[in-house]
């Protein structure tokens, strides 16, 4: 944690450490803390996690 200008603590991670909402999904389908419909290939759960990431999805 660092020190901002106005002396607040502001929380900085490396490079590395930093995933992208499409990478942490996958990785918590891998560890079974999330789940999809049965019969959803890696593939297929590639390209639709990649429109939500996108924005290409609306919701309202």
């Amino acid at each position: 944690m660092i020190r901002n200008a106005k002396g607040k603590l502001v929380k900085r991670y490396k490079h590395e450490d930093v995933k992208t909402p499409l990478e942490r999904l996958l990785l918590l389908d891998a560890e079974g803390l999330v789940t999809f419909k049965p019969g959803i290939t890696q593939s297929s759960k590639v390209s639709l996690l990649s429109l939500f990431v996108s924005g290409g999805v609306n919701f309202g």
